[in-house]
């Protein structure tokens, strides 16, 4: 299994980076989890 970290909150913001409240919104983890198979992996190792 492999991860990737990236991070988003300049790029993409959930909320404004103009107020406090904003800032901590963005201050966040998401996680994705997409299936080899839906990335053409037929036969994962």
């Amino acid at each position: 299994m492999n991860f990737v970290a990236k991070g988003y909150s300049d790029e993409i913001p959930a909320a404004t980076n103009s107020t406090k409240e904003g800032r901590e919104k963005n201050r966040r983890v998401e996680l994705f989890f997409i299936p080899l198979e839906d990335l053409g992996v037929s036969n994962p190792k």
